[in-house]
């Protein structure tokens, strides 16, 4: 729902089945309020439009075979986090990035493209300075430091909370608590404007789970990415 108030985004589904909107790299966000209409949503979709990624968000376990076996799916957990009683001193750690860091950003979000994204990389890459640019006016790229090992960007904002995504931390620089330290430190911005953090992982991402759920993310549902089969 807050995907459809956001100008960045583009609603093409809005019935009694499903919400949808169109984003970036022809991804389609996707909610279906209910899972046994899941079959007839994704088949009027793919009718209608092509070459997509579906990113599902539910409550529920996907379990129809006919989908499965029509689908390259990848599940991720989708966490919530909400105000805490901040105490760590983590919560003093990091702050948000400016102009002379968009380089070494650039750098970085390159190497998570590759480790981490498996549709569309190459257009992924293209004009990151204009990207980074953006974001840091808007004070949506949060980093550890300045020699920057770790990034956390916020997604989407909308009134009570946020989304964020592309967390990385440089490969040398793992297993050394950064990543905590980094994330402590924006969820304490968050805490001090009122706002509630959403954010996904994948299922199989044992360490990054881990870390959530310790700093008082709780997950609510799943998140599907989906890939037609050819």
């Amino acid at each position: 729902l807050g995907r459809v108030k956001s100008p960045e985004f583009q609603t093409v589904i809005n019935n009694e089945k499903a919400i949808g909107c169109l984003g970036d790299y022809r991804e389609l966000f996707l909610h279906i309020y209910d899972s046994q209409d899941i079959e007839e949503v994704l088949s009027n979709i793919t009718e209608k439009m092509n070459n997509i990624r579906i990113i599902l968000f539910s409550e529920n376990d996907i379990d129809n075979t006919n989908i499965i076996d029509e689908y390259v799916i990848s599940t991720e957990i989708f966490f919530i986090w909400e105000e805490q009683n901040l105490k760590s001193n983590n919560y003093d750690y990091g702050y948000f990035a400016r102009e002379e860091n968009i380089n070494e950003l650039i750098e970085l979000e390159k190497s998570y493209i590759d480790e981490e994204i498996g549709w569309m990389k190459s257009e992924r890459k293209l004009e990151l300075r204009q990207f980074y640019e953006r974001k840091i006016q808007k004070h949506y790229v949060y980093i550890n430091g300045e020699d920057i090992s770790c990034k956390i960007e916020i997604k989407s904002q909308y009134a009570n909370y946020e989304e964020i995504g592309g967390i990385f931390t440089k490969k040398s620089m793992r297993g050394k608590g950064i990543a905590t330290k980094c994330l402590s430190g924006f969820l304490r911005c968050a805490s001090e404007k009122g706002l509630k953090i959403v954010l996904n992982t994948r299922i199989n991402n044992l360490q990054a789970n881990k870390l959530y759920k310790s700093l008082g993310f709780v997950p609510i549902g799943n998140v599907y990415y989906m890939t037609k089969r050819e």
